[in-house]
């Protein structure tokens, strides 16, 4: 048997470049999506002298669907816990058959999947939008020392895909305090003063803080850890420090917010039932002196800026 000459292939896209072949053919796509037609020409390259000319030979076209996604935008920083950490992106064309996100590291390791993102446009807006909750696969809340981290989102469509790298995604970690203060509250006309707050009778169970991330649960606190403080010698404040448990690092801890596409605030209720946060004479934390009666209720609204900031801060008391 004689060796068969080599075989000469010739790629004619009717759009974009080849840019080289070997086991495969490198095909660089034209910057509009739409469809390119691949003509393929085998032809004998003339490499063994003694083996058969054979004429040119065209076989049949390939048919290839461009397509591309782009960034209409993104959380800057990523908030865990919240189901609203958002990414908008825009199909073209739409409908694609498959989009997922990935999210790495700073030492770009893998630490998320996302799989079933909307595969069409919205009419309306004109982009379709991602939402994730800010964990790992294994439902562990992704971490500052970890940041930044890197979206990479992946779209196929058939036996292809495209992709589209998102870098410098931010996490900032905060932990939270509040002051209890006795202010004092005015009794048939005569002031009762202020003796200070009595630390032992702050606990979670007397005076109960649930805090509730946008997008995601509420969560009552389970451990404050108290310092008190001395303005004056009869007015004691106390700062209240929010934990999940005992340990150093065991800090409940608050993120900051998204600038876009779309704030992450936090919703905080501070309920006193009797006998919680009482003063040195006994007398009831008032949350609001100026009002009839004792409060004993009070809700926070905010979002957490780049610089640990309260933002957007309402404060609620109710009758």
């Amino acid at each position: 048997k004689k060796l068969n000459d080599a075989i000469q292939w010739t790629w004619r896209p009717s759009s974009g470049v080849i840019l080289g072949s070997a086991e495969e053919v490198v095909f660089q796509a034209p910057a509009d999506p739409g469809t390119v037609t691949v003509r393929r020409i085998a032809d004998d390259s003339g490499f063994h002298g003694g083996a058969a000319n054979e004429p040119p030979k065209r076989l049949p076209d390939l048919t290839l669907d461009v397509f591309r996604v782009r960034l209409n935008a993104a959380g800057d920083y990523i908030v865990p816990g919240s189901g609203e950490n958002r990414v908008r992106y825009i199909l073209e064309p739409s409908p694609v058959e498959a989009v997922e996100m990935q999210v790495f590291d700073k030492d770009l390791d893998k630490v998320r999947t996302v799989r079933g993102w909307p595969t069409a446009n919205d009419p309306d807006t004109g982009y379709a939008e991602g939402l994730w909750d800010g964990k790992t696969d294994e439902g562990l809340a992704l971490t500052e020392a970890r940041a930044p981290y890197t979206y990479r989102l992946v779209v196929r469509k058939g036996d292809a895909a495209c992709r589209l790298r998102i870098p410098d995604r931010k996490l900032e970690e905060w932990d939270f305090v509040y002051r209890i203060s006795d202010r004092g509250r005015t009794s048939g006309g005569t002031s009762t003063g202020a003796s200070g707050v009595d630390a032992k009778t702050v606990v979670p169970t007397l005076v109960k803080t649930v805090v509730q991330v946008k997008g995601g649960k509420a969560e009552q606190v389970p451990v404050y850890r108290l310092e008190e403080e001395a303005p004056s010698a009869d007015d004691k404040r106390v700062k209240v420090k929010l934990m999940r448990g005992f340990g150093d690092d065991d800090t409940f801890l608050l993120y900051t917010s998204p600038t876009a596409p779309e704030e992450i605030g936090y919703e905080m209720k501070v309920e006193s039932s009797k006998g919680g946060a009482l003063d040195q004479a006994g007398n009831e934390w008032d949350m609001d002196p100026s009002a009839t009666g004792v409060q004993r209720k009070l809700t926070w609204k905010f979002v957490l800026n780049a610089q640990g900031e309260l933002t957007r801060f309402q404060e609620e008391i109710p009758p």
